[in-house]
């Protein structure tokens, strides 16, 4: 179900991409670490640089996120 938007109700384990801005996202990932299937996406927008460490997830971008800005995580 890649490219849908998660409506009330919604099963996590359904959607493939995962995308948070500035805030929160300690706290969806760890809800994507519980729910989401693996292999699943999660981008994070608004680190300035700083890439938060994640339980549960490989960071694809560790090097240096796009334009400094975002970083990709995949779901383990």
């Amino acid at each position: 179900m890649t490219g849908s938007v998660l409506k009330p109700g919604s099963v996590f384990d359904q959607f493939d991409l995962f995308y948070t801005y500035l805030t929160m996202q300690e706290e969806f990932a760890q809800l994507i670490a519980r729910k989401a299937r693996s292999g699943a996406i999660f981008m994070v927008y608004g680190l300035e640089k700083i890439l938060p460490r994640l339980t549960g997830f490989h960071l694809l971008t560790p090097e240096r996120p796009l334009e400094g800005m975002v970083a990709i995580y995949q779901k383990v």
